[in-house]
Order: structure tokens, then C-alpha cells, then sequence
């Protein structure tokens, strides 16, 4: 499946610990269409999470643009919820534009203390995967 291939790709090239393909649905909803990650991190495909809070997807959404969430202990939301949980600790993303509207986003992670690089967010938003 081509999810499959640029979800992986992506983290190898960005060196993430986790990267998930997103769709925002209509009625505001994150669901998670691919994920993968080095230790089982990443957010499970299928999984459907109100759009409200404090996590890149919102931010993504918000702004159509590429973005960063530096850390998520002590954002609000069920999405940063579920990332705690699964211990991711901060991401970068992109928007995924279709038909000139935001389908949603393509989001690598890490589980380490510190953030990805700074720019992250913009090399993954010009990468062609």
C-alpha cells in the first residue's frame, strides 16, 4: 500500500520514531490512516480522535501549514491524551492538500526527550514522499 511505503520512508529520512498519515474528517474528527514506528509508538490506523486540544493535527488544520508541538506533557486534548500514553513526546507535520483543501497531514514524532531538529516541519513539507 502506497501509505505504507511513505510512512516509512518519511521516518527513515527525518529520523523520527514514529510517523502517521492523518485525514481530518468533516465533522472534526483526527483518523489515523498509517502509521509505523520503531518501537510501536505510533498511533494505531483506525483510530479516531476529536480534533480539539493541543497536538500538531490541530495545529496543521488550523493554519494549512507545516508546524511543530515541541513537547505534549501538559497539552489538553484526548489526542494528546493517547500520545502521552504511547509516549510520544513531540512532533512535526504537514498538510496534505487535495483538490486545494486540507485532507490532512502527515506527522512524524519522536519518543526521545528532545524534539526533531529545528525545520523538520519544512523539510518534511517540501519532501516528495
Amino acid at each position: 500500500m502506497v501509505f505504507d511505503a511513505v510512512r516509512e520512508e518519511t521516518g527513515r529520512l527525518f529520523g523520527a520514531a514514529t510517523v502517521n498519515l492523518v485525514r481530518f474528517t468533516e465533522d472534526g474528527f483526527h483518523l489515523a490512516m498509517s502509521g509505523w514506528s520503531l518501537r510501536g509508538v505510533h498511533v494505531p490506523t483506525g483510530t479516531l480522535r476529536p480534533l480539539q486540544g493541543d497536538t500538531i493535527d490541530t495545529i496543521v488544520r488550523r493554519t494549512a501549514a507545516p508546524g511543530r508541538c515541541d513537547s505534549y506533557e501538559h497539552a489538553a486534548g484526548e489526542l494528546a491524551a493517547l500520545l502521552r500514553q504511547r509516549d510520544v513526546r513531540s512532533e512535526v507535520g504537514a498538510p496534505v492538500v487535495i483538490d486545494g483543501q486540507v485532507w490532512g497531514a502527515l506527522i512524524a514524532g519522536t519518543d526521545e526527550p528532545e524534539p526533531l531538529a529545528p525545520g523538520t516541519e519544512q523539510r518534511l513539507a517540501s519532501s516528495p514522499s
